[in-house]
């Protein structure tokens, strides 16, 4: 007999009424995604037990049922162990205990929610709060991003890095295109349209949307159109004109903010030299009207966002794995050269003593500080949040810390501080 799908969004609205869409859709994704590590832990508890008595080999991952009810909630150890499971980031981690607490009481009722365990995640999850609202509120770095900081000018160096040779490659594929369609040999040109998808030629153009306009993932996902033809909401689309000519458009309709716009749509325009790598991509990788941007190396569909999280990350890890190499291998050096000429001064100084012990620990010092600066050079973690964080704060940090200054001064809050600052009046 087949069983009716649950329909998360009506429980909650039946309990919850008067909530945004959204946030319905966002509880339902949280919990499935909760569940789904449940029903793991929930096996691996069980497999645990087996294996106590006899030995047994670890079963594979099992299937994960799709979810029936909220009654899975009534387990706090079992859900304990599947929210341990979820790896997210500290804010993420907050939403998903609030959740949690909320979707238990609906299903379970408030008098079942008041033990030790749910007293735990609201613990848990006003610290993880209060930790927030201090960072926001002092502006100041998390530790992970203090890891994985870089500077601006490091970031913008990792992407122009490759540019020279990126052109280039452009360039010559332009002229075997151009050689192929006057000899009449259509078939390279028509193979190269699907050619490049997962090519690092898309990350490194994406990039350079991105240090333009940080707009989270919104670039990933453009679809070429024609100017008009960006009615659908729920896509993105890089406008290029029929004759190739005039100036090319991005219309971004979906993206993090767009309910609270006042247009929600975003008509941007690229300046000239980025207008001019897109018209050149374009061309190279033979794309026209309905197609994607950058496309997905599995399949040549449209690339999803979190494809190019993935493809970013490389990047970066890639360039900075680079100049840790190169980094340890100028501290392995800088070691032995120091250990040799503290050896050395150590030999000649029969006489001058306390010249050779000077001279041994500046050489120790030097060593100390190359290696210090190989593991500054460890390869990082950059992401789109961390990149927006850092270009934000070369533009705008020295107006922050006045107004963080100006805000301390006259005794309010920096958001305070916002409502007095209004815009320049420019002259007519």
């Amino acid at each position: 007999m087949a069983t009716t799908a649950f329909d998360v969004i009506a429980t909650l609205k039946a309990a919850k009424p008067n909530r945004r869409p959204k946030t319905y859709e966002q509880y339902e994704q949280t919990l499935r995604t909760l569940h789904g590590h449940c029903v793991e832990a929930a096996a691996a508890v069980i497999q645990t037990l087996l294996a106590r008595g006899r030995q047994c080999q670890p079963r594979a991952k099992p299937d994960v049922p799709p979810m029936q009810d909220l009654q899975w909630l009534a387990s706090p150890a079992i859900v304990e162990r599947g929210l341990a499971a979820c790896n997210v980031a500290p804010g993420t981690r907050a939403r998903y205990l609030t959740k949690t607490l909320v979707a238990s009481r609906v299903a379970l009722g408030a008098a079942a929610c008041e033990g030790a365990a749910y007293q735990r995640w609201e613990s848990n999850r006003d610290a993880i709060q209060a930790a927030l609202a201090w960072i926001r509120a002092t502006r100041e770095w998390t530790a992970k991003e203090q890891r994985n900081r870089i500077s601006a000018a490091e970031a913008r160096g990792a992407i122009h890095a490759p540019d020279k040779d990126m052109v280039a490659m452009m360039k010559a594929t332009l002229r075997a295109q151009y050689s192929a369609r006057m000899s009449s040999d259509v078939a390279q040109n028509i193979a190269d349209h699907g050619a490049w998808a997962g090519h690092p030629l898309e990350t490194w153009l994406f990039l350079h949307l991105f240090e333009w306009a940080s707009s989270r993932w919104d670039f990933a996902t453009l679809k070429l159109a024609r100017p008009g033809d960006t009615t659908d909401r729920e896509t993105n689309y890089l406008v290029v004109n029929d004759d190739d000519k005039g100036a090319m458009r991005i219309v971004v309709n979906n993206w993090k903010c767009a309910g609270s716009h006042a247009t929600g749509q975003r008509v941007l325009e690229p300046p000239a030299p980025l207008q001019r790598l897109l018209k050149m991509y374009v061309r190279v990788t033979c794309k026209g009207y309905g197609d994607y941007l950058f496309v997905s190396a599995r399949g040549g569909g449209p690339l999803s966002r979190d494809g190019m999280r993935k493809r970013v990350k490389g990047f970066f890890g890639a360039h900075f794995a680079a100049a840790a190499e190169a980094a340890a291998e100028a501290a392995a050096k800088a070691s032995a050269e120091a250990v040799f000429a503290a050896a050395t001064a150590a030999q000649s100084a029969a006489a001058e003593d306390q010249v050779a012990a000077t001279s041994a620990a500046s050489a120790s010092e030097a060593a100390d500080a190359a290696s210090a600066k190989a593991e500054a050079n460890l390869p990082k973690v950059v992401t789109a949040t961390l990149l927006r964080k850092i270009f934000a704060t070369d533009k705008h940090a020295d107006a922050l810390e006045d107004m963080l200054d100006d805000a301390e001064r006259h005794g309010h809050s920096l958001a305070e501080q916002h409502l007095y600052t209004k815009k320049r009046k420019r002259d007519a």
